[in-house]
Formats: structure tokens, sequence, C-alpha cells
């Protein structure tokens, strides 16, 4: 009955879609390359597919690590734009690029998945986190094309989603002949739902943000500056109450989340006195970023950094660009997207949560020595060793089976 309703759904989207590309609506979603494929390659092809950007440097991370097969091609997809657009620039140093391609993810419609599959000759797919697409899953089961979910993690977000049809949710995670969950706690939740085996492996983003992570001396910043980045409006109104306190004894920049939420920001802050800015500026004045992409430019001149989408159930924003800038990280509750790298972050005491605003002022200094930063980044270049390595054996063992 499900699948029944589902694919109706999305039957309906597909005329919705083709309508769309008949009067060149939303050219910025690229929706005739979501139904529209190259003609047949000569070799068969691994399949790797992920959500969006963030999840795209994953991909990118895995990509780096593993000894691809010979012969086969690689084709890329993400379910955004950017995503996609990113995932351009994965490909591994020693694959030729005629073996390399990238398109935006194939509408999860039956037909549209057969020509999709026939056009890259697909033999494996390999998921990125938990991108279940259930016709994709269920079509790549019925043609014995091998699937494995790699970096798997289930957040308590996921998990409400997926509670809604439960058996839905079980089955699908039964069609899977791997699973490798990023840490232990996902590795646990995971196997209660699938009777797979789940393994235990890492988060591949790791690999994306290490690789030229750290090309200078760690050292301990001797700035007062504090960055609070990817910041909710919903969280201003909530810390609104601890600035001053916070201004009165450091410089104070923040970068909010959303361009659609800067008027609300701008209005908010105006009583505090805080400079608006398009880009970072050295010297005292507290400041306001009010245009994208100078994240890593005020996170390199920051000592101290609270990463937002924690304090609300929205879920942690992006731990590793505050690691890699050697900054002493906050957060609040709200990162169990962010799992694998908080818990070690926290049992390096590299990091502190933030239950309450009042926090950020009582907190404890965190010393970031080289030593601890550095012992850190060791362990998480074991366990990408150790993943990928497993991720590896297990195309090898499955391959063989298919004529590539």
């Amino acid at each position: 009955m499900f699948f029944c309703i589902y694919t109706l759904i999305w039957s309906l989207v597909l005329l919705i879609v083709k309508a769309a590309i008949a009067l060149r609506l939303k050219p910025q979603w690229r929706l005739y390359e979501r139904i529209h494929f190259p003609q047949k390659k000569e070799r068969g092809s691994l399949w790797f597919h992920c959500a969006s950007l963030g999840e795209a440097k994953g991909v990118r991370g895995l990509l780096g690590e593993i000894t691809l097969p010979a012969n086969i091609n690689i084709i890329t997809t993400a379910s955004t734009t950017a995503g996609a657009d990113y995932l351009k620039t994965a490909r591994p140093d020693n694959l030729p690029p005629e073996r390399f391609m990238t398109h935006v993810a194939p509408l999860d419609h039956p037909k549209v998945l057969k020509k999709f599959l026939r056009a890259y000759r697909v033999i494996a797919l390999i998921l990125y986190e938990m991108e279940l697409w259930p016709n994709t899953i269920n079509l790549c089961t019925n043609r014995q094309i091998p699937i494995l979910l790699v970096s798997a993690r289930l957040s308590n977000r996921a998990k409400k989603i997926y509670g809604l049809l439960p058996q839905t949710f079980t089955s699908t995670l039964n069609h899977f002949d791997w699973i490798q969950a990023q840490d232990k706690e996902n590795t646990f939740r995971i196997q209660t739902y699938t009777k797979t085996p789940v393994r235990r492996g890492t988060d591949f983003k790791a690999a994306y943000f290490l690789k030229h992570s750290f090309e200078h001396p760690i050292q301990q910043k001797q700035t007062s500056t504090f960055s609070f980045v990817s910041l909710h409006l919903r969280e201003l109104k909530i810390l609104m109450q601890i600035l001053p306190g916070l201004m009165n004894t450091q410089r104070v920049i923040i970068l909010p989340r959303y361009q659609e939420e800067m008027k609300d920001f701008v209005q908010l802050l105006q009583p505090f006195g805080i400079e608006q800015s398009f880009n970072y500026i050295p010297g005292q004045s507290h400041l306001l970023i009010t245009e994208k992409g100078h994240v890593m430019e005020c996170l390199n001149k920051s000592r101290f950094c609270f990463v937002g989408g924690s304090l609300i159930p929205n879920g942690c924003h992006n731990l590793w660009e505050p690691l890699t800038c050697q900054n002493e990280i906050s957060f609040g509750p709200h990162f169990d997207n962010q799992e694998y790298l908080a818990h070690k972050l926290l049992d390096a005491k590299l990091a502190s949560v933030i239950n309450r605003p009042e926090d950020l002022l009582n907190r404890k200094n965190i010393v970031n020595s080289r030593e601890k930063i550095e012992s850190l980044i060791c362990e998480i270049q074991k366990d990408i060793k150790t993943a990928s390595r497993a991720v590896e054996q297990k195309l090898k063992a499955l391959l063989p089976i298919h004529n590539y």
C-alpha cells in the first residue's frame, strides 16, 4: 500500500516537472536533468549519492580515501543543485576525468530511475548518511544491485520522521547489503531498526576537512574575539540577555545562518551598537556580518566560538570548521546531528555544552594545546583509515558477482 501511494505521488510530481520544463519554469532547479540522462555508458558505474552540500563534502572525503576498482566509472549525485555542483570537485586525483561524472539526483520514480540505472550502468549504490529513497532502493534490490550505506546517522529529527512509518523504515534498511554508521551511538541506534549488521565507521567529512587543515603551527590564540557562527534568529533572542556582559569582556562577531533573517538581526542588535559589515574588519568594534562566505575568515581571527543551530531543536551546524581554526568551541544541547565530532571534542575537553545562555558567561576556558588537538586529529585519522578500508573490502567482495 505504501509503495502504491508513494509512487502515485511521484507520478504526479513527474507530470508537474514535465509541465514546468515545457513552460521553462524554475531553471535553477535543473528539472530537465532530473529526468533526462546521457546515452548508455560502456563501463559499469559505482553510484555515490548524498543529500546536499554538507554531505557532498563527506562523499568527496570518502572518494579521496578509498582505492577504486579499475575500469569502473564513478557517478556522483546530490539532491540539491548546490551539492551536485560541489561534487564536480570530488574526482580523486588517480581517476581519469572521463571516468568521473556528476549529476543532480533523478526523481524517485521507477520510470525515471530505470532510465538512470541503464544510462550509467549502475553496478552498486553507495548512499551517504541517511538518504533513503524507497523506489531507488527497491529498484536496485530487484535488479540485484548491491546497496551500501556509509557514514550513516539517525538524528532525533530523522527518528521522528521515520517513526511515522516504522515498518517501512525497517523494510527499507533491510534491503541494504552493508551499513556502516558514523559512531558507536548511531551504530546501536540504527541496529535496532534492521536485521542488516551495522558496523561502526566514521564521519567521512573528517577526511575532507582535515586534508588541508593545520598547515600552520597549532598555537593558543591570544585574541579575545568571540564568534557566533550559523546563528538562528530564535537563538539570538535567547542569547540577547547575556550579550552585554559578553561584549564588556571581549569582541563579539555574529554570523547569521540565514540571509532572510538578516533584517531581524539588524533590528534586534541595533540597541547594542554592533557595527554591520560585509566581511571581517580588524579592530575592536563588535560586528554583524551581513554577507555569507566569511565564516572561516572570522573563525581564524577568533579565539572563542559558539556554533548555532544547537540551542534549538534545529540541530548543530558544522563543528569541523571551528576545530580546524583551533577555536575554543561551545555549542548547545541539540548536537545529535554532529555526534561523531561533538563527543570526541567533549571527551578531549576541547569543547563545552551550553545549556543556558548564562553558561556562556560562566564557562571555563578551554586550553586548546597543540598536544590535545594533534592527539584528537590522530585518533580521527585512524578512524578514517579503518572505515575506508572496510568500505574498500566490502566493494571488492560484492562487485565480482557483476559483469562489468
